[in-house]
């Protein structure tokens, strides 16, 4: 949810400003991350209620959620600092 927080925010942040080219592309990509977080995390708690093997997330997932999510951050920072 945090994602997709950051992204509503960024497009808010762009279009109150008119900063329409760095907003919508940024806030798009934070949307876009929001949507493949919450699909990954659907499929392993969908596998984990069917006692599938392989319910547990991989680090390598959790890693790059953790990127994705602080470069967005950095990203919403810039957004902001520009109004």
């Amino acid at each position: 949810m945090s994602l997709s927080a950051i992204g509503v925010l960024i497009l808010r942040e762009g279009t109150q400003h008119h900063d329409y080219v760095l907003a919508y592309h940024v806030g798009a990509l934070a949307l876009l991350a929001a949507a493949a977080a919450w699909a990954y995390g659907n499929i392993i708690y969908t596998r984990r209620r069917e006692g599938a093997p392989g319910s547990v997330a991989e680090p390598q997932a959790l890693r790059a959620l953790g990127v994705i999510t602080t470069i967005l951050g950095v990203a919403a920072l810039i957004v902001a600092s520009r109004s």
